[in-house]
């Protein structure tokens, strides 16, 4: 699954991320599939929390 989004990302990213990632790369020996898969997992790990409200209303939703 993650070969699949890799592939799409290299192909999809624009032209100017994509050489920013490829300096990136060259200057921490990466190459250009590590850097993607890199770029994935950062931005799929800091996806913001709910904001507290939203989690209060969902908590009291619940009966707790």
């Amino acid at each position: 699954m993650v070969k699949d989004r890799v592939d799409r990302l290299e192909t999809r990213v624009r032209k100017d991320l994509k050489k920013a990632l490829r300096v990136y790369c060259a200057k921490n020996d990466l190459t250009l599939r590590d850097g993607v898969e890199l770029a994935i997992e950062l931005l799929t790990s800091t996806r913001k929390p709910l904001p507290e409200q939203e989690a209060q209303t969902t908590g009291s939703a619940n009966g707790s």
